[in-house]
């Protein structure tokens, strides 16, 4: 089969922590019958040209996806959007399981210590991690290599992928509709961003976050054990390590805390940063930014929303304690969140010692221009309160009790 044209996937809604879009832009006049599996594959093989998703999981996973957006009460707006993005991430994955299968170098190309970032969820993550993209030996994935992160069939080297303009078009389109979402989480086409959107293409990743706390999507993906998915993960950073050799990556994501025994047997000298925040906090500014992401929903019920992030959330501490028991903790280095709000650079210094990585005064003259520019709240406040969700603090410390106890001096 020929190599496929340079059309992009469809971004409609592209990324796991993008805000929920649109529109009639999808082309899909009903969206409902268009959840439908064998559909969506006909269309994305249709569009591609392609028939072979390789040798990776995929079609449980996005059979089990479409049952729980069913049953999730989508608004029509969310329906299209929905569609619009299973379709994009089809299209994706065969253009991926193409060029894996043209070009062998890829399965070559060496992935060395790479350093993910895996921690809860509104833990100082992103502030961490776009401190350390300042460093020019770190290779952060940017959001629109986590979108597409297959190669153009005819790249121009004096040109920027056109892929990246249609994103950072999708992305105006979205803070339109969902202005408050900056203030949860700010994205940019050619910023760095969690690698969730390299595990999407399996159909089993964290997806937008709201299907791990929806069923029967939630069950299912509690019980996989994600081996899969990082060995595509895997294949997905080789792939751009082969477009564009160089750095040591930098990688981030709170749903690596699924599958983080995983993680380590497909990359078994990565370094993971674990950083650590109150969970009251956690748990409160995590419901907001779930209900945020829910307005693809007709209906919100709060008091259920807090139930279940409680649930997932604790369900992923105890995971990585787990594998923290079981592995030891020498490849793993703890980060306080007030640490990354109070003194940011002294902050990565530290981080860097236990990494056995020698911070350059040129880099940290970069940390600290970054630190400056970028405050919080620089995109207005995020508020939250965990009463909102019908959550009490008791209920809260009572679940997160095994890990108050291990990281206390943390939090």
């Amino acid at each position: 089969m020929t190599e496929p044209s340079a059309k992009p996937s469809n971004p409609e809604a592209p990324s796991a922590s993008a805000p929920a879009s649109n529109d009639e832009e999808a082309g899909v006049t009903d969206a409902s019958d268009g959840l439908d599996a064998d559909r969506l594959v006909q269309i994305a093989r249709s569009a591609t040209g392609l028939d072979d998703f390789g040798p990776w999981p995929w079609r449980e996973g996005l059979e089990v996806l479409i049952e729980t957006y069913r049953r999730a009460g989508l608004t029509a707006r969310g329906q299209r959007s929905t569609v619009s993005r299973l379709t994009g991430l089809l299209e994706t994955r065969l253009r991926v399981a193409n060029a894996w299968r043209v070009h062998p170098d890829i399965e070559r190309t060496p992935i060395s210590e790479p350093i993910f970032v895996v921690s809860l969820p509104r833990t100082g993550t992103s502030t961490l991690f776009n401190l350390m993209g300042q460093d020019p030996r770190n290779r952060p994935l940017l959001f629109w290599e986590g979108v597409f992160p297959d190669p153009l069939p005819e790249p121009r080297a004096d040109e920027p992928d056109p892929r990246i303009s249609l994103l950072a078009s999708w992305l105006e389109r979205a803070k339109v509709k969902n202005p408050g979402f900056s203030a949860i989480h700010e994205t940019r086409a050619e910023g760095p961003e969690e690698c969730v959107g390299l595990t999407n293409l399996a159909f089993e990743g964290a997806q937008n976050g709201i299907e791990v706390l929806l069923e029967p999507y939630g069950s299912w993906f509690a019980r996989r054990d994600q081996l899969g998915v990082y060995e595509l993960h895997k294949a997905l950073l080789q792939m751009l390590s082969w477009q564009r050799p160089g750095e040591r990556w930098l990688l981030k994501s709170p749903a690596h805390l699924w599958g983080v025994d995983a993680l380590i047997t497909v990359y078994p000298d990565a370094w993971l940063v674990m950083t650590h925040r109150e969970p009251r906090e956690i748990v409160a500014s995590y419901c907001s930014m779930m209900e945020s992401l829910m307005s693809i929903r007709d209906d919100i019920d709060l008091a259920d929303l807090g139930r279940r992030t409680l649930q997932s959330l604790g369900t992923m501490v105890d995971r990585v304690i787990d594998v923290r028991d079981n592995v030891g903790n020498g490849r793993f280095v703890d980060v306080a969140y007030a640490d990354i709000v109070t003194s940011p650079v002294d902050t990565v210094e530290a981080l860097y010692d236990g990494l056995n990585i020698e911070l350059s005064a040129e880099t940290r003259t970069a940390l600290s221009d970054f630190a400056n520019a970028h405050r919080k709240d620089r995109h207005g406040g995020h508020a939250y309160t965990l009463e909102r969700y019908s959550l009490s603090t008791s209920a809260v410390d009572a679940r997160f009790d095994r890990y108050r106890r291990l990281f206390s001096a943390m939090l």
